[in-house]
């Protein structure tokens, strides 16, 4: 056969691994057990010290809530940092107001949340903590949080990432709730299907935790667009991959504002897919040579594009193997409608096992406009790809 030929069959292959990879996560999740947890036995002490680490640059709107959700959960040994980063509003004021420290950086050559928690880190070397929790400014956290996520941290010895839940307001419509089930599905169904197949899981940024020797000779400084992925990677290759904490529930909110959305969702998407481009050669190669299996599945985890990506990747080459059916090559068409009933079979069985609260079925038809709608967000990838650190517009 031609190696013209061959580019539908290859293409479409391309396409098989990521959505193999959606259907066993979704499948673990839903079906595998909980991972077994180590019996735990009562002790007097309130264990290492912990500092909740909170990186802030103008959150005077949302930190007074943040803080007060925070310290419900705090025990006698927590305290609370906020890094208040090229401020220029009340957020200290409001934070000295609910009795936390605080430390002020500025610096407008450098932004990103990745130079705050530099910044806050080495506030903390004088006299380090045993634990460092991260959150973000505009998060509230069940009361349990910081117990569950401390208590991960000690049996596994290795980073912890909690539940981070975000929430579509109510003005943003059918769109909104489809954003929200896909976090949904990225941040529960995809997290604790790699917890029960006892892989490890990714950061998210606020919800993380680590033992203070898991930061040391990190590099946090910097403007990635993920920070909190990278940092991930980062650590797995270091030999302490995170683990997932479902118990540890963190909440946040999608911005109201079409702007904040569209300025948020550009900077999450265009900085995942430039970090595949980056890291997932190397830590796949490396794993593979290794012969590191959970470091390998872990990499083809973070090499899956985002699902409305995913999606009109696979529409394309179908069409493209349509074109190829006609002249006469049967096969590839075979393949993507097999792909496209995986990957519709996977989100539809997300959908009905857990996300039924979340999206309804009325708005789940309106799926192919939503992905219509990233469409440019994508083209813009390619041409005027998001480099630049953007803080998302608070409402």
């Amino acid at each position: 056969m031609p190696l013209l030929n061959l580019i539908p069959t290859l293409l479409t292959l391309a396409l098989v691994v990521p959505v193999l990879v959606l259907l066993v996560e979704t499948l673990a999740a839903l079906y595998l057990p909980e991972p077994r947890r180590t019996a735990k036995e009562d002790s007097e002490g309130e264990g290492p010290r912990c500092t909740v680490l909170i990186p802030a640059h103008n959150e005077e709107k949302v930190i007074g809530r943040t803080l007060a959700s925070l310290k419900q959960a705090l025990s006698p040994n927590d305290e609370i940092l906020v890094v208040l980063d090229n401020c220029t509003d009340r957020t200290g004021e409001v934070a000295s107001a609910h009795g936390i420290r605080t430390v002020e950086r500025k610096d407008e050559s450098k932004k990103g949340k990745g130079y705050a928690l530099d910044f806050g880190i080495r506030a903390l070397k004088e006299d380090p903590p045993g634990i460092v929790v991260v959150l973000d400014a505009d998060c509230s956290v069940e009361p349990n949080f910081l117990k569950e996520l401390k208590e991960t941290l000690l049996e596994k010895r290795r980073p912890v990432q909690g539940l981070y839940l975000m929430k579509a307001p109510v003005q943003t419509g059918p769109q909104g709730k489809i954003a929200e089930f896909a976090w949904f599905f990225k941040s529960f169904v995809r997290q604790q299907g790699l917890n029960k197949l006892s892989l490890p899981c990714h950061l998210q940024g606020t919800g993380m935790a680590f033992l203070w020797e898991h930061l040391e000779g990190v590099d946090l400084a910097g403007s990635d667009l993920v920070e909190d992925m990278k940092l991930g990677i980062d650590l797995a290759m270091r030999g302490t991959p995170a683990c997932f904490c479902p118990r540890a529930v963190v909440r946040s909110s999608f911005p109201r504002e079409k702007s904040g959305w569209k300025s948020q969702r550009t900077r999450w998407e265009h900085g995942h897919l430039a970090l595949i481009m980056r890291k997932f050669p190397v830590l796949f190669l490396r794993s593979v040579l290794s012969g590191d299996f959970r470091s390998a599945v872990f990499g083809l985890d973070m090499a899956v594009p985002p699902l409305a990506l995913l999606a009109l990747l696979l529409f394309l080459v179908t069409l493209l193997d349509l074109a190829a059916a006609f002249a006469g090559i049967i096969f590839p068409l075979f393949l993507a409608c097999a792909v496209f009933l995986l990957l519709g079979g996977t989100i539809a069985l997300a959908w009905i096992k857990l996300g039924r609260s979340i999206l309804s079925f009325r708005e789940l038809l309106t799926v192919p406009w939503y992905i219509g709608g990233k469409l440019g967000l994508y083209i813009r990838f390619l041409g005027k790809r998001e480099k630049n650190w953007v803080r998302t517009k608070r409402d």
